[in-house]
């Protein structure tokens, strides 16, 4: 009926695991569809309400900044706590009254804004703390991966951070540094 094969070892495995990589393709991108991209244009257009016209927040690296505050474990957990904290109550506001609020226009969404802060005593201290990431982002060094081609430096006529950091005193060598003289401490 078969013909016997003599079938390699390494080539059943490479079939093996080629089949299983496969066949999580489809998993891998409903989730990502269902879970990444609606919040990030939720964030967006709620910064680009808060902060409408030049320069534009999705070019100012906004989302990215604010994907590393809410990640850092250094920045003060109050703050991260009310930003996600704040966003989940937004999103099942906004979802629960109009679920395409990023496909609204500036006009409209701004209404629906209104409408939120009426509806929530705690909604002006949580959009005060997304400005202030937004501010951030328009005016961090580039060398931090936003506010690329200095947009927001030129929009404000910065003379472009004088001194800027290098690479042995930017935030990132200084928290590697921290961490590695906490670690000699504990031993």
């Amino acid at each position: 009926m078969f013909a016997h094969h003599r079938i390699q070892r390494r080539k059943f495995l490479q079939w093996t695991l080629s089949a299983f990589f496969l066949s999580t393709v489809p998993w891998y991108w409903s989730c990502r569809r269902t879970t990444g991209k609606p919040k990030r244009e939720l964030w967006l257009a709620l910064a680009g309400t808060l902060f409408p016209g030049q320069p534009d927040v999705r070019k100012t690296g906004f989302y990215r900044h604010l994907r590393f505050v809410v990640s850092d474990k250094n920045y003060d957990p109050d703050i991260r706590r009310s930003l996600i904290d704040g966003f989940e109550q937004f999103e099942q506001f906004i979802h629960n009254k109009i679920p395409g609020f990023a496909r609204l226009s500036f006009e409209k969404r701004s209404d629906w804004l209104k409408r939120y802060i009426r509806s929530n005593p705690q909604a002006e201290n949580w959009l005060a703390r997304v400005l202030t990431v937004i501010w951030e982002a328009t005016l961090l060094d580039p060398h931090y991966g936003v506010n690329k081609k200095m947009i927001g430096w030129k929009w404000l006529h910065h003379p472009f951070g004088h001194p800027r950091p290098d690479a042995t005193a930017d935030y990132f060598s200084l928290l590697r540094k921290r961490q590695k003289s906490e670690t000699i401490q504990r031993l």
